[in-house]
């Protein structure tokens, strides 16, 4: 008498294959074992399968989460804005730098130092 299990059925050899170790032996467990007797890119296949089963899920469920705290996080957004500040073109034309300081060494290898409470830049000189 023949048991049958429910599951998979298993493969039967393909022309110029032996028969599997594991279905050779006719005992009842051998089904238990019959999806993982497969070939390696079959086993490349299902390893695949089995990552994207989980992580496509998991995507998902943050795609869903991130629209339910949406109107929470927008306020968030927008704090965060990067954006440079306007400048008014007048305060261009007269640029001016409070307490500036201007280090070099001259000719002769000296170190220097020039500084001042305010500095201006005078129109149209660089």
């Amino acid at each position: 008498m023949r048991l049958a299990l429910p599951g998979p059925a298993p493969r039967a050899p393909q022309l110029g294959q032996a028969e599997s170790p594991v279905h050779a032996a006719g005992d009842p467990a051998s089904w238990i074992a019959a999806p993982w007797a497969v070939s390696a890119p079959d086993l490349r296949h299902s390893r695949r399968v089995a990552l994207l089963k989980r992580v496509l899920p998991a995507i998902g469920f943050a795609l869903l989460l991130l629209i339910a705290l949406w109107p929470e996080l927008a306020p968030l957004w927008n704090r965060m804005r990067l954006a440079f500040p306007a400048i008014d073109l007048r305060e261009a034309r007269e640029l001016r730098m409070i307490a500036p300081r201007y280090a070099g060494i001259d000719r002769l290898g000296r170190p220097f130092v020039v500084t001042a409470k305010l500095g201006l830049q005078v129109p149209d000189r660089q």
